[in-house]
């Protein structure tokens, strides 16, 4: 069954535009990931700091192994939030 994330964050005040720089070479390996249907950065219009990452993924099994690939990067999110995500996942026949 595969598995579709909504994550929702908020960049730093003023840091939106930054963390769309650094995190685009990353969703480009990850779409290129086994198993990855879908991943895309969504920044709000209105507030620049305000984001949703729509994820999609064949199985649990791509999506542990995309956590897996995420812990070994020379990239951290967490650098550039302001708070915690927040994310919702959902099954998809």
């Amino acid at each position: 069954m595969a598995i579709r994330l909504i994550i929702n964050f908020k960049a730093n005040p003023g840091e939106g535009s930054n963390l769309v720089a650094a995190f685009s070479p990353v969703m480009e390996e990850v779409r290129n990931e086994k198993g990855c249907n879908q991943y895309h950065l969504f920044q709000g219009t209105e507030d620049t700091d305000t984001f949703i990452l729509a994820e999609s993924w064949t199985d649990q099994e791509s999506l542990d192994a995309h956590s897996a690939a995420n812990r070994a990067r020379d990239f951290s999110l967490a650098d550039y939030l302001a708070g915690p995500t927040q994310a919702e996942r959902y099954e998809i026949d």
